[in-house]
């Protein structure tokens, strides 16, 4: 008798109850509050120059590392004011990358419980031991610092939580880290492109500080381009090189592909009437709601078949609208996640808060 896997029991189950995720069709939606193109940077054509794009093809320790790439590096390296930078080919290879390449044997890694998938998943590839402490908790924090102080640790934190949209206190988190010692690594995921100087991100204030060992920048969201890199020291750079799985047996970006983050970079960082008109309809929403005054939003709803009826009424309306249950949020966490953008408008929000009520 043969056997069945248990992916077709766990497909089946999922199917059953309504958590199965399927693939979603916005197609028809004209109001986006759904993607990450916080500044619209993606929908906006940039001046590239022309590359044979297969040349160099291959992983960048065979035939990958082309001259746009370390041209790339070095200008990412600069404009974030980091010693040294590495691409990757988008932010979950890279936190997957990191997390289970630098963090060894007997040393410990600190995460806030909030993190993303992607760092977790690292987590779990590491030698190292990893434990999570209280969202935004430094009291938590600290009580877990005293108990392994006699060890190297590495303390994880997103500048912005892309389930809540709040923000990580980095001056805080850096004082602790100078008491006890310890390595501070912060994902902008959410946050490049949106906040800090020019979208520097919210940990550029403190880009030289001794204990930040690493920044990790995602270019898909706010930057409108693909990929992500590691901002860091030379050795932390020439170690991912000489170790990282996930760097060493993917093939490279094309040319072309180095060469749009360059340009994205370089043309967000005039888009200050953009940061601005985010922040405005941010607030906006936020005093509507009751809620933080930040560009992702969540409104919780533990029902699942009450969130797909509203994304369903929403798309109706032609309003791209996103709900989030189980495994990616916790059971009894369910939620909408609202993703708010430089080009939504305030009679945008209306509708879509007019129809939430009615719901």
């Amino acid at each position: 008798m043969k056997i069945k896997p248990k992916y077709l029991s766990e497909l089946e189950k999922n199917q059953e109850i309504g958590e199965l995720r399927t693939l979603p069709d916005y197609s028809s939606c004209a109001v986006d509050f759904v993607s990450n193109d916080y500044l619209g940077l993606g929908q906006i054509k940039l001046s590239l120059p022309e590359f044979d794009t297969h040349s160099g093809m291959g992983s960048r320790l065979i035939a990958g590392n082309s001259q746009a790439a370390k041209d790339c590096e070095t200008f990412l390296a600069d404009f974030y004011d980091a010693e040294s930078s590495l691409v990757f080919n988008s932010g979950y290879t890279a936190n997957l990358g990191f997390f289970s390449t630098v963090p060894k044997k007997d040393e410990v890694v600190l995460y806030d419980e909030l993190v993303h998938a992607s760092i977790r998943d690292g987590l779990r590839l590491s030698p190292a031991s990893a434990y999570a402490f209280k969202h935004n908790d430094w009291a938590d924090l600290e009580s877990k610092l005293v108990r392994n102080q006699d060890k190297t640790i590495f303390v994880v934190i997103e500048a912005c939580y892309s389930m809540h949209g709040d923000f990580a206190d980095l001056e805080s988190i850096l004082a602790l880290a100078e008491q006890y010692q310890c390595h501070i690594i912060v994902d902008e995921a959410h946050s490049i492109g949106v906040c800090g100087y020019q979208g520097k991100g919210l940990s550029f204030a403190f880009a030289q500080h001794p204990q930040l060992l690493a920044r990790i920048i995602t270019f898909g969201k706010a930057l409108g381009a693909h990929g992500a890199a590691v901002l860091c020291n030379a050795e932390v750079k020439s170690y991912l090189i000489h170790a990282c799985r996930a760097f060493i047996y993917t093939t490279a970006l094309p040319p072309e592909q180095y060469a749009r983050i360059q340009a994205a970079v370089q043309h967000c960082a005039a888009m200050d009437q953009e940061r601005e008109a985010l922040q405005v309809i941010s607030k906006y929403f936020g005093e509507r709601t009751n809620t933080h005054q930040r560009h992702i939003q969540t409104i919780l709803i533990p029902d699942i078949e009450r969130i797909k009826k509203i994304v369903k009424r929403a798309k109706q309306h032609k309003i791209a609208l996103k709900g989030v249950w189980s495994p990616t949020v916790p059971p009894g966490q369910e939620r909408l996640r609202i993703s708010l953008h430089s080009y939504n408008t305030t009679q945008e929000i209306d509708a879509l808060l007019a129809l939430l009520k009615e719901i």
